[in-house]
């Protein structure tokens, strides 16, 4: 690991814990917005009546986490510009990740604004590459246990 101990390596590690932070929060913002969308009454929706109590909740959750996105992968870049050249390609599949996930996301709060439902497709596409991320980063974390900034060696 480089040295953290400069300004500049500092706000890069500090850029390296937002993302991380803004991630996490930005899939809890998803899921309430999911949440918020199964309170659609859709009988009432395929009947016509488009204007549910539950919509701009999820379109406020929805947007929230679509831009929580784009500030982690904007965090992880400044981050892998520090991280050490032969090492930065570690970091891509997560920024990739991370504006994936704001686009996608950010579609499915446009339809809703435009009083159109996602596909189960296009949630499904979500929360199946969210699933594949988590299990990356938890194989990633025990792989650099004991590295230094990450939990020691033989830490459960």
């Amino acid at each position: 690991m480089p040295d953290r101990s400069d300004p500049e390596g500092k706000r890069a590690y500090d850029a390296k814990l937002e993302a991380n932070t803004d991630a996490i929060s930005a899939t809890g913002l998803f899921f309430l917005g999911l949440a918020a969308m199964e309170e659609i009454d859709s009988d009432a929706w395929f009947a016509g009546k488009i204007e549910q109590p539950w919509m701009a909740r999820a379109v406020e959750h929805l947007t929230k986490a679509s831009e929580s996105f784009g500030s982690a992968a904007r965090a992880c870049l400044m981050f892998k510009e520090w991280f050490p050249a032969e090492r930065r390609e570690e970091v891509t599949p997560d920024i990739e990740h991370f504006l994936s996930m704001q686009k996608q996301i950010a579609g499915i709060a446009e339809a809703l604004r435009d009083r159109k439902l996602p596909t189960l497709t296009e949630v499904h596409a979500i929360t199946t590459a969210m699933r594949t991320q988590q299990v990356a980063a938890e194989r990633k974390a025990v792989a650099l246990r004991g590295t230094r900034g990450h939990f020691p060696a033989g830490h459960p």
